[in-house]
C-alpha cells in the first residue's frame, strides 16, 4: 500500500510538472515580433522585407528557450543585412533590430578581393586588381594585409581604433601584420600618412590604441601627416608606452 501511494505521488508530481511546462509554453509563446531596421540606403529594402517575413516565423515558439541562433538563422542567407540586437520582452514579445551591412574591409586574394563588413563578417568576393570602394559613399575599403586567420583579430583592433578616432574607413588606409624577431607587430597606416605601430597587437589592443590616441591628440598638424607612433609593452609585460618619431 505504501509502495502504491509513493507511485501515485510521483505520478501526480510528473503530471504537475508536465502541466507546468505546457502552461509556461503557452503563456510565454511568442505573439509579437517587432522589427526595426537601421539602413543607409534603399538598395536592400526588398531584402529587408524578406528578412522581416522570415522573422515572423518565430511566432509560436517559446520565448523562454529563444536563443541567438534562432534569430540569426532567419536571415543567414542575407548578404546585405545583419542582426544588430534583439530583446525578449516577457511574456510574449521579441524586439529585433536589423542593420544594413556596410562594406568596410578588403582582403587581397590571387584573383581579386574578399570583402568584409564592419564586424569582420564575410560579404562577397570581387575579381580584379582595382582596390574596392564602398558603393554608398565612394570611400575606399580598409586593406587588410594580414593572414586570413587573423582577419577577425585585425578588425577587432580597428574597432578599438574607431572607438577612439571616430571612424575607420575615412581615416585608415590599411592594416598589416608582420613578425620581427619573434615579436608580432601590426601597422595601422592612416590616410593622412601617419603610421601607428602596435607590438604584440593581439593582446591589450584597446589599451594600446588608447595610448596611441592620447599621444596623437597632442601632436600638431604637421606631425599628424607623417611619422610613426610606436606602442610597445614595458619590460615588465604590464605597462604600455607610446612614442612618436617623425619621418
Amino acid at each position: 500500500m505504501r509502495h502504491v501511494r509513493k507511485v501515485l505521488v510521483i505520478g501526480l508530481i510528473v503530471v504537475f510538472l508536465i502541466a507546468l511546462v505546457i502552461g509556461a509554453g503557452v503563456m510565454f509563446s511568442v505573439r509579437n515580433v517587432n522589427v526595426t531596421y537601421i539602413n543607409y540606403s534603399s538598395s536592400s529594402d526588398a531584402e529587408y522585407e524578406q528578412c522581416k517575413k522570415k522573422l515572423k516565423e518565430i511566432k509560436g515558439s517559446s520565448l523562454l528557450f529563444l536563443k541567438d541562433g534562432d534569430i540569426d538563422e532567419k536571415i543567414i542567407y542575407s548578404q546585405s543585412i545583419a542582426v544588430d540586437s534583439y530583446e525578449k520582452i516577457f511574456p510574449c514579445t521579441v524586439n529585433v533590430v536589423l542593420k544594413e551591412r556596410v562594406e568596410c574591409y578588403a582582403f587581397k586574394t590571387a584573383g581579386g578581393y574578399f570583402l568584409y563588413d564592419e564586424d569582420g563578417k564575410f560579404i562577397k568576393t570581387v575579381s580584379g586588381d582595382t582596390e574596392p570602394s564602398n558603393a554608398l559613399d565612394g570611400c575606399p575599403d580598409v586593406l587588410l594585409d594580414v593572414k586570413e586567420k587573423d582577419i577577425k583579430a585585425a578588425v577587432k583592433l580597428c574597432n578599438y581604433f574607431k572607438e577612439k578616432f571616430g571612424s575607420v574607413r575615412r581615416q585608415l588606409e590599411s592594416v598589416s601584420a608582420q613578425s620581427f624577431f619573434g615579436m608580432e607587430v601590426a601597422e595601422l597606416r592612416l590616410r593622412s600618412g601617419l603610421v601607428i605601430s602596435v607590438s604584440e597587437w593581439r593582446s591589450s589592443g584597446e589599451l594600446k590604441i588608447g595610448k596611441a590616441y592620447d599621444l596623437y591628440i597632442g601632436l600638431d598638424d604637421s606631425e599628424k601627416v607623417n611619422g610613426t607612433i610606436t606602442v610597445v609593452d614595458g619590460k615588465d609585460g604590464a605597462s604600455v608606452s607610446a612614442k612618436y618619431v617623425a619621418d
